[in-house]
């Protein structure tokens, strides 16, 4: 819920949002987005918004999502359709 992810934001914790759909989809959601994440990953990975920097970088591919999430010391699962 909203007001569990705010708490985390007001411990200090860095949260991820990742989804398949494209910034535009979710553009209803932006204004909180900006508030609760330091990184927003839309369109199944090919955009990836980093509210922190406030910049937008296209992903090419996993590797390069990964490496942005270890930089920034945050914790990711990494699940492919083989499990």
């Amino acid at each position: 819920n909203l007001n569990a992810l705010k708490s985390l934001r007001k411990k200090g914790i860095g949260l991820v949002f990742n989804t398949s759909r494209s910034l535009e989809e979710i553009s209803w959601l932006q204004y909180d987005l900006t508030e609760l994440c330091d990184i927003l990953i839309t369109s199944s990975g090919a955009l990836l918004t980093d509210f922190s920097q406030k910049a937008v970088k296209e992903i090419e591919n996993v590797a390069a999502i990964i490496a942005d999430l270890e930089v920034n010391n945050l914790s990711y699962r990494y699940v492919t359709s083989s499990g």
